[in-house]
């Protein structure tokens, strides 16, 4: 009886004992989630902001008599007692030589952008023949990415012309990222390589010859 008690005692120290032995510490996993931050931008207009008024100067009567007369812009303020603009009609043009389209759609559509040329005329109606070339290299956009026809390849508008397109932009494509997005200015100011052309004449008269120009966006390209 007694050896069976020492057993029993041991036993029961033994598993007092592994009781008190510390097993390693126990941490929890890694823990992940994913949140979501979010804007909405809402669309906007596409506009033709700018279109500007062009000044060629004064010649001689007698130089497009005898010739031809090609004249750089001189400036872009034009007189309001002409046969085209006048009190009643003040026409669209400003005097900073800016041409602006603006696409704040953000559909990467693209654009056109066409001009027309009416008759060079005076205030009795009598007429000039020739054309204008519209050209700069003064082009910003937000952009860079160009189309082929745009300011700084140059356009020219016969005098009661037809319309032709002056500026395009590309939709979005395969290959391209989409062009005339944002605001797009070309300058036709002094400087600029846009010229006037007057074909000779010999029985033209004098006086103030206007002719107007109209500018047409397209919100898509041609």
């Amino acid at each position: 009886m007694r050896k069976i008690n020492y057993i029993v005692t041991g036993i029961s120290a033994l598993t007092l004992a592994g009781c008190l032995v510390p097993t390693g510490s126990v941490f929890a996993a890694n823990d992940t989630k994913t949140s979501v931050a979010e804007v909405n931008i809402l669309p906007g207009d596409i506009n033709l902001d700018k279109v500007p008024d062009l000044h060629f100067g004064t010649i001689n009567i007698g130089e497009i008599t005898a010739g031809n007369v090609d004249l750089k812009l001189d400036n872009n303020t034009i007189d309001a007692t002409g046969p085209v603009k006048d009190g009643t009609n003040a026409m669209d043009g400003n005097a900073d030589g800016e041409l602006t389209v603006s696409d704040n759609r953000g559909t990467s559509a693209g654009w056109a952008l066409t001009a027309q040329l009416g008759d060079m005329k005076d205030s009795a109606g009598r007429t000039l023949n020739g054309s204008l070339t519209l050209k700069t290299a003064d082009v910003t956009t937000d952009n860079p990415t160009l189309n082929a026809v745009n300011p700084t390849a140059g356009t020219t508008l016969d005098f009661g012309g037809g319309s032709l397109p002056i500026w395009k932009a590309d939709a979005l494509a395969t290959g391209t990222n989409g062009q005339g997005q944002g605001k797009n200015t070309a300058l036709l100011k002094k400087g600029s390589e846009t010229v006037l052309h007057l074909l000779k004449d010999p029985t033209a008269s004098a006086g103030r010859y206007q002719a107007a120009i109209t500018w047409t966006l397209a919100d898509a390209p041609l």
